[in-house]
């Protein structure tokens, strides 16, 4: 209850506070920030203090960070400007019916499910599968995944620029596309410790769309005042779904198989998002301001 509310606070604030050419690269840079320290830095020292240590000491260590969060945002965060006139703007209750009924919205819970099933059945039996099948130590496992985590940081930003650049709805299905490709690169190199950890490294930019279907798309798809409510709906959404059907499902498929099946199911996964978002509608400001100008000339 703590943890839920924060992402969708912060994410919306940056984009309500963000100009129209630069608001998915502000949202990514906040997110790589994220990936860098959350799945980079995390899976290593979490380890480190557990191996020197014991495994409770490490969740007291990794309970230090929320009460500086908490610190520097009541001292430094300032209320985001939701409006051009110096009324604030009060949401009513056909602005929240209208986003149950906005293509966008529907589109993002639907990719959100899928983003959070894929994420949570590859990454939850990824570390199983290097030490029972890779033959990797834990800690040789954790550094793989901590490189995944740590090329995030620079493939989230590089993402959310080309999307400002050339629109949201071909940057979301070129890089969902390259998204699908992470479990084959698994499948294929698990047994190649370096190549493995290239491969993911690399296709870790594929993951950079997670960025636009969940914040950008969603929060430029509806009124500013009701964005933190849309991307806390598509999040609350997809982490019950997702996050409950990825891992039971995946530990179905390795029990009755092998654990390649949960990689299986997150290509199958990843492949059905990447066929959704040809439905999305573009909003780039950049882009629909262009069509409206061609449009009017017309």
């Amino acid at each position: 209850m703590a943890e839920g509310p924060a992402i969708p606070l912060i994410q919306s604030t940056v984009m309500a506070e963000s100009s129209e050419n630069r608001r998915a690269f502000n949202v990514g840079f906040v997110l790589s920030g994220a990936a860098l320290f959350g799945e980079g830095l995390t899976p290593i020292l979490s380890t480190a203090i557990a191996s020197h240590f014991d495994w409770r000491s490490s969740f007291y260590v990794l309970a230090i960070p929320g009460f500086i969060i908490a610190y520097i945002l009541s001292k430094y965060l300032k209320e985001p400007k939701l409006s051009t006139t110096t009324k604030p703007y009060k949401p009513s209750l056909s602005d929240y019916k209208g986003v149950l009924q906005n293509r966008n919205v529907i589109l993002s819970i639907i990719t959100g499910i899928l983003y959070m099933t894929s994420l949570f059945s590859s990454g939850t039996f990824l570390p199983l599968f290097l030490i029972d099948v890779g033959k990797y130590t834990a800690m040789q496992a954790s550094i793989i995944i901590s490189v995944y985590g740590v090329v995030l940081f620079v493939w989230n930003i590089v993402v959310a620029s080309i999307s400002d650049k050339i629109g949201r709805k071909p940057t979301t299905m070129i890089f969902s596309f390259v998204a699908c490709l992470i479990p084959v690169a698994v499948m294929l190199f698990y047994s190649n410790y370096f190549l493995l950890m290239i491969s993911l490294a690399l296709l870790a930019i594929g993951l950079g769309y997670q960025t636009l279907i969940i914040f950008v798309i969603p929060g430029e798809s509806v009124p500013k005042a009701i964005m933190a409510s849309t991307t806390a709906l598509i999040i609350l959404i997809g982490e019950v779904i997702g996050g409950s059907i990825g891992p039971y499902v995946g530990g179905i498929l390795a029990d009755k198989f092998t654990l390649f099946a949960p990689l299986w199911f997150s290509l199958f996964v990843s492949f059905m998002l990447f066929l959704i978002t040809f439905g999305f509608k573009e909003t780039a400001p950049s882009k629909v301001n262009k069509t409206l100008l061609v449009s009017k000339k017309i």
